[in-house]
């Protein structure tokens, strides 16, 4: 059952919960859509009831990854795995509900807290003299600082008083600028935080895992960011925010 609360009339609900655990979720197919796809689902029709916006974070992996440019968000979504499927459930709920909504697909998100791959690489490289990341999946990090800062910047536009904004609505792609490889990813991490571990280059094809991935993660955001006036900058700068954000950042 659905609590309400009268008391509670929100103007923004924001939705960042998600089942992320991509590999786990071929398992776990009940929970992922729950999370992912019937909760969304849920938020959408109470933001319609209440008349508020509902402002939701979807993924790159809604696409097959066998286009060779960045997608736009028109282009044919082909999920290859669990999450990415429920996810792109969660966006159709949201976008059947008829409720005033901002869907953003983001990719490889990463930040100081909680599980990603920043985080995974700085502790796995400290304890092996080598280690092997893929070299064949492109894609642009974007950080949970930045995403933290934007999305204050972004209800304040909406709620301006005859903003142009006020009416906004539909589905963006929000990523940095620049795009990077696992691979050159995981250089940059080992080489910013000073470890001695040599990073190895490696084939998606050369390493089983549960789920499918996209190739491409690459997204062109330029539609939100005439929309909107609004930019998270190069991924390369939201890295060096995190580096100096750590407790053992050599800085």
């Amino acid at each position: 059952m659905l609590f309400r609360s009268s008391k509670i009339r929100p103007d923004v609900i924001v939705n960042a919960a998600a089942y992320t655990a991509v590999d786990l979720a071929e398992s776990e197919t009940d929970i992922a859509h729950a999370v992912n796809a019937l909760a969304p689902g849920i938020l959408a029709e109470e933001a319609r009831r209440l008349g508020a916006l509902l402002l939701h974070f979807s993924t790159d992996y809604v696409f097959d990854g066998e286009k060779t440019r960045p997608y736009v968000e028109s282009d044919a979504t082909n999920p290859l795995c669990v999450y990415g499927k429920t996810k792109l459930a969660g966006e159709q709920a949201i976008q059947a509900s008829g409720c005033r909504h901002l869907i953003l697909r983001i990719s490889w998100v990463y930040g100081p807290h909680g599980s990603n791959f920043f985080k995974t690489i700085s502790r796995i490289a400290r304890t092996r003299p080598d280690i092997r990341v893929v070299n064949d999946q492109w894609g642009t990090p974007i950080t949970t600082l930045r995403l933290a800062t934007l999305v204050p910047a972004l209800q304040n536009k909406l709620a301006a008083p005859d903003s142009r904004y006020s009416g906004a609505t539909g589905l963006y792609h929000l990523t940095p600028a620049g795009c990077t490889t696992w691979y050159e990813y995981a250089l940059q991490i080992v080489a910013r935080l000073g470890i001695e571990c040599e990073v190895l280059p490696m084939t998606s094809a050369s390493l089983e895992r549960p789920a499918r991935r996209p190739m491409n993660s690459l997204m062109d955001s330029s539609r939100f960011h005439k929309d909107f006036d609004l930019s998270v900058g190069h991924w390369i700068e939201g890295f060096e925010e995190i580096c100096r954000s750590l407790p053992f950042s050599p800085e």
